[in-house]
């Protein structure tokens, strides 16, 4: 079947950024110091951008940088889930998001009723865990776990988190762009291809920006 959605249509972008409500928040300076976003008549999250200290230095190596935006990717791969996978979601669906960042899109899967594993590497994972013990507070079926991308350390999360089954949908968002991640978009194949290995029913959906 087609899919009928829209996604170069600019006023389908302004009413997907309508769907989650994403606002920034910043300082007296007009810093960044966060976001918040709600989804549809849900709670509204707030989540901070904001780097540890000891982050900084290696801020423009791309990971860590790249880690603290909402893509547009991430907004357009939200659409997408409650387009086509509301109902699913809605009656307890697993979902893995790979290379999260802030997990915006994942944390809106758990609001429509998802248990989400989320994503991403050790270095990003305080922030992650602040942010979901800040807006999910008691909440067991959202968790967020360092993941490098290979075979070996996708079987070590799936004992981990007692998903040995794997997961109903995998999703990543702009976690392909050669000019700041390199080549690390074979070592994603490498993690799809092993998680579909271990579920073959899985569905696997790529969110990316076209530059």
């Amino acid at each position: 079947e087609e899919d009928s959605d829209n996604y170069d249509d600019e006023s389908s972008t302004d009413s997907c950024l309508e769907l989650i409500q994403l606002k920034s928040v910043r300082d007296r300076g007009h810093i960044e110091t966060g976001v918040t976003f709600s989804f549809k008549d849900g709670p509204l999250l707030h989540i901070s951008t904001l780097l540890e200290e000891d982050r900084i230095a290696p801020l423009f190596s791309g990971a860590e940088w790249a880690g603290t935006r909402v893509w547009h990717a991430c907004v357009r791969a939200v659409e997408y889930l409650d387009n086509h996978f509301a109902a699913e979601i809605g009656n307890g669906a697993s979902l893995l998001e790979l290379g999260c960042g802030l997990g915006v899109p994942g944390m809106i899967a758990r609001l429509m009723g998802g248990r989400v594993i989320l994503t991403d590497q050790e270095s990003l994972l305080n922030q992650l865990r602040f942010n979901i013990e800040s807006n999910f507070r008691g909440d067991d079926y959202i968790k967020a776990e360092a993941l490098d991308w290979s075979r070996e350390e996708v079987q070590k999360l799936l004992n981990n988190t007692d998903n040995h089954q794997g997961f109903d949908i995998v999703l990543n968002c702009d976690c392909v762009f050669e000019p700041l991640y390199g080549e690390s978009w074979k070592l994603l194949v490498e993690v799809i291809d092993e998680l579909l290995r271990v579920n073959p029913k899985s569905i696997v959906i790529s969110s990316v920006e076209l530059y």
